[in-house]
């Protein structure tokens, strides 16, 4: 790489370079022009108008009805360079500030430039002390040519940047509008890491390095590849096209480099390194370690078939058939014999294996000949992994990869092999195999002391950490009566494991994004939404539901419904001895801390309270900050409410002042909302004639009718949900409707009409004999004013407002909380 060389800033427009760094990240170099009148408005239309020796004049123009600026700065860099040069004008700060003008000057010449050199000048409009709007427009201009007749183009246009491999962007782009009057010759491609650019003080700008990828690129060129990049790290990529006059402008775009190609949802942190066996075959080479405390017969072809007829099958019911392990013999190694543990990873059994192995496997299952001893596994090395703190993938084979399981016999041979005269000699502890597969994978225990304290904070404060009081998940317990199921494989694992894995699509992924919502969830094999997530604002952290049912491999799980986790990934749950930078995601892979929510206190809890964190029809639960409630289970799906917390019926009718009488209605199975699936009652919706006619009905204890034949009234529909109470309410004599036979069910109905609804329904209401006119917008000779003096005198309504004049607003239309108001007092005036 080279070092940029330009011109040094003059000290007078370095707060001016400052505030403008945003504006230029684009290929117009400006930010967007505002509309409105009152703004202050950029230059437009900058043109050249001389260009003599060692200078050039540039006119512009500024958009009538705008504020007047305090002054104008023309502004140049460099345009082309000589041939291998690093670009100057790809670096906003290489701009150098000449002839500053006054606010009414609408031309300036810059001087001392070079003859037969390429400049771009830009005009700058300054407002106050702090504001700088830029020109759209930048013009390119020769010192000492009037009128050039081949310039540099334009920049190529539409340059967009995707990623889609590791290590990688792909930066495409169109041809240039303007050619600068010659052919394109070929296109030059540069990129650089925006966080060195980023963190970069002026000061410190010419350190800053640009990178070719791109050269000689043919006329035809559309797109190119960089490659060697860090993975999800931001690149900024520019482009310029040539001609025979040199280099042109550069288009700009912005770029992650394997940004979004397996976890667009920015879910689980350095999810490739996660994925990098997750997906397609995974080889694992069976091996016997004969250690000194040992003699049970394990054998490494046996214990190969025994895997692949086993765990094969569990993991392809899993994954949906995106991974299958296979299991290959290896052979027998002989241990340290001086050796006794119990714990199987402490024999170096690995090294032995990785002595005679040939290799090309992805991994290493090593059974030693004892039972009783602790198994153990994990995810391995990945070479090379480590860049600057960011991981990336090298997934190599064994032994290189350092990808081993470590078992006892016992978790490969049936009981009787080692044990007399136990309850079920048949059984093999294959849930083992199964767990130390899922370290091999990546995937965390999921247990309650997940926590940021320590756990000798947690043993303080008397809660014992289990990492295995989970029974939901295979990787952190297995639920009793394991004995009597098959072998052990009665739980399959949590949605957020199976995610990181690849195995859930990011389209079967919901995230909450606010408000009031309602999501289904499908469990394990069976299409839906697998996984529901909250986030809790902080990147790295959010909360995890999915769904289980007893079916499958999950057939054996002690409670069916939504299962909820916590899901921190943050450097301050991993390291809250105060890390450097607590925002930094450091809990990766099988460091990722995932809990129930909520979690157990303690190990010492019966089954039931194992699984208080899976929640069926009718339970709730806040967190986060919301309300989460499973509704209704459909099948095997699961139906999720997710919304802020709430009192009473109803979700968005909170601190309504009429909350306490649509709870009277619900109550009374007169109202079920306006959507009963969100918890909604719409407060703020006017009432329409059809919904009036249904709300009277329920509240009389009525039923709609049961109407044969075509409809009484023209405009209700033989179908429709609202004519049962329609015609109720027409049989009733409350409404029949108007002259011309129809019902206007839609119209909305007026807080008049409602005065004439309520004093035709109810016995305990009855319009006034005289109106006096009460009201000051109702006269007493209008054909409703007895009616609304009516349902005033019974204690029903006071009117809309009573201060500067008593006002009833007949022709306003009635809400849905103002008729739960109408209709409760109605009810309790009639009783």
């Amino acid at each position: 790489m080279r070092r940029i060389t330009h011109y040094k800033f003059h000290k007078t427009v370095i707060f001016l370079f400052a505030t403008a760094a945003v504006m230029f990240a684009s290929s117009s170099g400006a930010s967007a022009q505002s509309d409105e009148p009152d703004k202050p408005a950029r230059p437009v239309d900058v043109r050249v108008v001389r260009q003599t020796d060692g200078s050039v004049t540039v006119a512009w123009d500024v958009p009538s009805g705008r504020p007047k600026a305090d002054g104008y700065t023309v502004v140049y860099r460099l345009s082309a360079a000589e041939p291998g040069a690093q670009p100057a004008e790809a670096r906003w700060w290489s701009y150098q500030h000449e002839s500053r003008v006054g606010p009414d000057n609408r031309q300036a010449r810059v001087r001392d430039l070079t003859n037969g050199v390429w400049y771009e000048l830009t005009v700058i409009a300054q407002y106050g002390d702090d504001q700088w709007e830029w020109s759209d427009d930048s013009v390119l201009a020769r010192a000492g040519e009037a009128a050039p007749e081949v310039r540099p183009p334009d920049a190529p246009a539409a340059a967009t940047v995707s990623a889609e491999e590791p290590g990688s962007v792909t930066v495409e782009w169109e041809p240039p509008v303007d050619d600068g009057g010659a052919p394109v010759d070929g296109y030059e491609v540069w990129y650089l890491l925006e966080e060195d650019r980023s963190t970069q003080t002026h000061e410190e700008a010419d350190e800053v390095l640009w990178t070719r990828a791109g050269n000689g690129l043919g006329p035809d060129a559309r797109g190119y590849r960089i490659t060697g990049l860090v993975d999800y790290k931001l690149y900024n990529v520019i482009v310029a096209a040539v001609n025979e006059a040199g280099r042109g402008q550069f288009g700009y775009a912005w770029g992650t480099a394997n940004g979004d190609d397996h976890d667009p949802l920015g879910l689980i942190a350095d999810h490739r390194f996660a994925r990098s066996y997750s997906l397609g075959t995974d080889t694992w080479e069976v091996w016997v370690c004969d250690v000194s405390d040992g003699d049970l017969p394990v054998d490494a072809a046996d214990t190969a078939t025994l895997l692949n007829r086993e765990i094969t099958p569990y993991f392809s019911w899993l994954s949906g058939g995106r991974y299958r392990p296979e299991f290959v013999a290896g052979g027998v190694v002989q241990a340290d014999l001086t050796h006794e543990s119990q714990h199987a990873g402490d024999y170096e059994c690995e090294d032995r294996v990785a002595e005679v192995s040939e290799g090309g496997t992805q991994g290493a299952v090593i059974v030693l000949d004892k039972d009783e001893a602790v198994s153990s596994g994990g995810a391995g090395r990945r070479p090379g992994s480590d860049v600057d703190g960011t991981l990336t993938v090298s997934a190599g084979t064994f032994p290189d990869n350092g990808r081993a399981i470590r078992l006892s016999a016992e978790t490969v041979l049936p009981v009787s092999a080692y044990c007399s005269d136990c309850r079920h000699p048949n059984h093999v502890y294959l849930d083992v195999v199964a767990h130390e597969l899922g370290h091999a994978l990546d995937w965390p225990h999921s247990f309650g002391g997940n926590r940021p304290e320590t756990r000798e904070a947690l043993r303080d404060i008397g809660i014992y950490v289990d990492e295995y009081d989970n029974p939901m998940d295979m990787i952190s317990g297995s639920p009793p009566g394991w004995e009597l199921r098959r072998n052990g494989l009665v739980a399959g694992t949590i949605a957020v494991n199976r995610y990181a894995a690849g195995w859930i699509d990011p389209d079967d992924v919901a995230v909450h994004e606010g408000g009031i919502a309602s999501y289904v969830l499908a469990p394990i094999g069976i299409a839906g939404t697998q996984m529901l997530v909250l986030p809790t604002g902080d990147s790295g952290h959010f909360i995890s539901l999915g769904a289980r049912a007893a079916a499958g491999y999950d057939a054996g799980i002690p409670a069916t419904g939504v299962e909820v986790y916590r899901v921190d990934q943050r450097a301050s749950a991993c390291s809250p001895e105060s890390p450097a930078n607590p925002d930094r995601l450091k809990c990766t892979g099988s460091g990722r801390r995932t809990q129930q929510v909520p979690p157990p206190p303690d190990s010492d809890q019966e089954i039931d309270e194992l699984t208080d964190h899976v929640y069926g029809p009718g339970d709730q639960l806040t967190v986060g900050g919301l309300r989460v409630e499973v509704t209704d289970r459909v099948g095997d799906r699961f139906r999720v409410w997710v919304g802020n917390p709430y009192a009473g019926t109803f979700a968005d009718d909170e601190n309504n002042i009429h909350e306490e009488n649509i709870d009277f209605l619900a109550d009374r199975g007169i109202t079920s909302g306006c959507n009963r699936e969100l918890k909604l009652y719409c407060p703020d919706r006017p009432v329409t004639r059809a919904q009036m006619a249904t709300f009277l009905i329920l509240a009389l204890g009525e039923t709609g009718a049961s109407p044969s034949g075509p409809s009484r009234f023209t405009d209700v529909p033989d179908d429709s949900w609202y004519r049962p109470y329609v015609e109720r309410l027409a049989e009733l004599e409350i409404s029949v409707g108007y002259p011309d036979g129809t019902f206007r069910p839609k119209e909305h109905v007026t807080r008049a009409q409602m005065a004439l609804f309520l004093t035709s329904a109810f016995d305990g209401l009855a319009p006034v004999e005289a109106p006096t006119g009460v009201f000051d917008d109702v006269p007493a000779d209008v054909s409703y004013a007895a009616a609304v003096e009516g349902i005033l005198a019974a204690g029903v309504t006071q009117g809309c407002t009573r201060t500067p004049v008593r006002n009833y607003c007949p022709n306003e239309p009635v809400r849905r909380d103002h008729l739960a108001t109408l209709l409760a007092r109605a009810l309790q005036a009639s009783l």
